[in-house]
């Protein structure tokens, strides 16, 4: 299946949300619904060069935004920390003696809670390295806003005069869904969910991106605006000695972004 579009948002978080609320108010209609790929000889360039008018039909110019989770949000959505998903992070080891003093492979008996091994550096060369448990949903229980709620919301759509001055989950939730339904973002279909970006690339003619999701949806593109956030993935600077420490049976190492 594969959509045309003029523009495709990637991320419903507070970026993303801001940026389709534009789009939509200079012009821009929901794409249509995603229509079969089209064979080799029928779209005359094959998979990757459909043609087909944009999505909104009738020379309107038409966007999408695709969001992973069920809801809007991005890092304060809850619905994307269901089943408390794990990103995958190494962290790099510069104790030039990791290897020597530790030798190679998992822990004695596997017993680390934590992976080891070794991964490649910017420079090319082979450095040991050790897993650490991270979460691309960082949310805990109690969690506040660090700054007022003046300065978080967006311009001409300020918080409830009710909400605490500053903000907890459940109200930045709830401000970003008031936002995106205000906005007739959700109705109107411009927001589409559960809808991950799994690859996204420019075509070798230079002319249109090529978007595709994990559900198997191709999304053909002339513009993309990425709204992924700098936090979807945790960062874990090296560590000396810290392949030695997830070597020891029964430890774990966990990135702040889990403790939720």
């Amino acid at each position: 299946m594969y959509v045309d579009v003029d523009v495709a948002v990637i991320g419903a978080g507070p970026a993303g949300l801001v940026a389709a609320r534009h789009l939509k108010e200079a012009g821009y209609t929901a794409s249509a619904a995603p229509r079969p790929v089209p064979s080799r000889s029928a779209a005359g360039h094959g998979h990757g060069g459909c043609t087909a008018a944009s999505g909104g039909g009738g020379g309107d110019r038409s966007m999408v935004v695709l969001e992973e989770t069920s809801s809007p949000g991005g890092i304060w959505n809850r619905a994307g920390a269901e089943g408390r998903p794990v990103v995958p992070c190494r962290c790099a080891d510069p104790d030039p003696d990791a290897d020597a003093a530790y030798g190679d492979g998992e822990a004695g008996g596997g017993e680390a809670a934590t992976e080891v091994g070794r991964e490649n550096s910017s420079s090319g060369s082979i450095r040991p390295s050790f897993g650490v448990e991270t979460s691309s949903q960082p949310l805990y229980e109690n969690l506040r806003v660090n700054f007022p709620k003046d300065i978080m919301s967006f311009v001409g759509a300020p918080f409830r005069p009710d909400v605490p001055f500053f903000p907890g989950v459940p109200a930045v939730e709830e401000y970003y869904g008031d936002y995106t339904r205000r906005h007739g973002l959700e109705e109107g279909g411009y927001v589409r969910y559960n809808s991950r970006v799994e690859k996204c690339w420019k075509r070798e003619d230079g002319r249109r991106w090529v978007i595709e999701t994990v559900g198997g949806e191709v999304y053909y593109a002339d513009n993309v605006v990425v709204c992924t956030g700098h936090h979807r993935r945790a960062f874990a600077p090296p560590v000396p000695g810290g392949r030695h420490f997830a070597r020891r049976g029964g430890r774990r190492l966990i990135h702040p972004s889990a403790f939720g």
